[in-house]
């Protein structure tokens, strides 16, 4: 069977549900709207481990929730996670997932039906390895918290600094530090 049928069945099933997710073409980004504050979902594969995520997520409470890029991802695995876990906690955090990415899975279902007492954001450091200016990554940050206020007015949100990527200064890195 070619490779590419078990992932056309895939979205098959999912524009037969109510509300369609549309994962192909993105609609083009509307004018004055930076890469950052445009919500983009990374690839297919990317999308399959978003939807375990979401079913994860709904089947109990969830009172923290962290998001983030590659190093939040990386917290499942540590020592640390493992005091969080127990606290009705999901960790969202996607390797490579830059804000846009976020922004995505946020308009997407992944806060939906949630309702955390704390949200912990860790991401915008992707976006500099990626070249966007400070000032988009910025505006992404703003839309980010924003998406969070307004899909879930109960929590707290926490969003840490964007984390150092490389030992070298440049702009960027200083323009956000």
């Amino acid at each position: 069977m070619p490779r590419f049928i078990p992932a056309l069945l895939f979205a098959l099933t999912l524009t037969a549900s109510a509300d369609p997710i549309v994962l192909w073409p993105m609609p083009p980004r509307p004018p004055g709207i930076s890469d950052a504050e445009y919500p983009v979902y990374q690839n297919f594969t990317y999308f399959q481990s978003f939807q375990k995520l979401v079913d994860q997520a709904r089947s109990g409470p969830v009172d923290l929730l962290f998001d983030g890029g590659t190093v939040m991802s990386y917290w499942n695995n540590s020592p640390t996670w493992k005091r969080y876990a127990g606290l009705n906690a999901i960790n969202f955090g996607t390797e490579h997932d830059e804000i846009q990415n976020l922004l995505w899975r946020f308009n997407h279902g992944e806060l939906d039906g949630l309702h955390p007492n704390l949200i912990v954001l860790e991401t915008g450091t992707n976006n500099v390895y990626s070249g966007h200016s400070p000032a988009d990554i910025a505006a992404g940050l703003k839309l980010l918290v924003a998406t969070c206020r307004q899909r879930c007015p109960q929590a707290h949100v926490l969003l840490l600094s964007v984390l150092p990527w490389s030992t070298t200064s440049g702009p960027a890195k200083g323009a956000i530090s």
